[in-house]
């Protein structure tokens, strides 16, 4: 599926070995530290709008790329998401549990594509990828992943299509444009929760050069 797949933002595959028992993923080298550990070390208060916006973009077009090629990565969170060490671009990486809905690339067979849960499956598993958008840019501008109606923090697995309580960090001085999008990603029901390329065109998306 990497090799598939040729994104700016989403991590390069060189190299499938398999020696023995144990086959090795050989992807490129990229300098800098995961998202959840640069918004821990730069603020406990998350970053500000003008780091957190080029950063969330950029996400959004790898997630973007990856369902018009109908690969889902279906595990997005601040951990597998890597900021480069000029803190100006990023890498989606951790493809282990990425699946290709194209019927001619998994099975050689037109079996899939009659399959109606299929397509539910797919459906359920972009929305899945919208939501690890939103989680990631949550943290970004809030210093912390968002709080369900259940008790605790959301753990990004279970409690995964809960209402989050977004309102909640109104006091956090970010824009109504910015929250709009962290809404809309994480909108509760995952029918009505807009696709990737949707969210690129929401107003904060759209903005360039936000001043510190």
């Amino acid at each position: 599926m990497l090799k598939r797949i040729h994104h700016p933002y989403i991590v390069k595959a060189l190299e499938f070995i398999v020696e023995g028992p144990d086959p090795a993923l050989v992807i490129e080298y990229v300098p800098g530290c995961s998202l959840h550990q640069f918004v821990i070390f730069s603020s406990e208060d998350g970053i500000h709008e003008c780091l957190a916006q080029p950063l969330a973009k950029k996400l959004f077009q790898a997630i973007e790329h990856m369902h018009a090629n109908r690969i889902c990565h279906q595990a997005i969170d601040p951990k597998n998401v890597w900021i480069t060490e000029d803190r100006g671009s990023l890498k989606l990486t951790d493809f282990c549990h990425a699946r290709c809905f194209d019927a001619c690339f998994s099975s050689g067979t037109t079996e899939d594509s009659r399959d109606s849960n299929n397509g539910l499956l797919e459906i359920l598993a972009q929305a899945s990828d919208v939501w690890g958008g939103g989680i990631c840019l949550y943290l970004m501008l809030f210093g912390h992943v968002p709080r369900t109606r259940s008790e605790g923090p959301s753990s990004l697995e279970a409690s995964r299509w809960e209402r989050v309580h977004v309102l909640d960090d109104v006091q956090c001085p970010v824009s109504p444009a910015s929250t709009e999008v962290v809404t809309q990603s994480l909108t509760s029901d995952p029918s009505k929760r807009p696709a990737a390329a949707q969210i690129l065109q929401l107003r904060w998306m759209q903005e360039q050069d936000l001043e510190l």
